[in-house]
Order: C-alpha cells, then structure tokens, then sequence
C-alpha cells in the first residue's frame, strides 16, 4: 500500500499496477500548515505557504497525471 503522490511515476510508467481497482483507499487527508496567531507571521513563512498552496492546488499534479 502506497500513496499516489509516492507511487504515481511508477503507475503511469507501468511498472506498478493497482489492484483491488473497485476498493480505492482514499481519504480526506490534508496538509496544514500551523503556525502561532499571537504573533506576526514571517514573509519567508507567508512566501511559503503561498507557493505550497498554489502548487499542489485543490487536487495535486500527481493525481491530475492518473487520471484517464
């Protein structure tokens, strides 16, 4: 058992294959990014949060590639 964002390039490549195809494991897993509200949030932390949020986007690139 793997994640996609793991296993993708092997999957579209065709060295792994998927099995139990009608028995998906998903889950509503996220990303949080936690940080102290008492305080003024750093540019460098703000920057980053920015670019994570717009590059893996509601549904991530990985997933996006799977899709057939």
């Amino acid at each position: 058992m793997l994640s996609t964002w793991t296993a993708y390039q092997h999957l579209l490549s065709g060295e792994l294959v998927q099995v139990l195809e009608t028995h998906p494991l998903r889950t509503d897993t996220a990303v949080w990014a936690l940080y102290p509200s008492s305080r003024q949030l750093a540019p460098k932390v703000r920057a980053f949060i920015d670019y994570f949020s717009h590059h893996f986007g509601e549904q991530p690139y990985w997933e996006d590639a799977l899709i057939k």
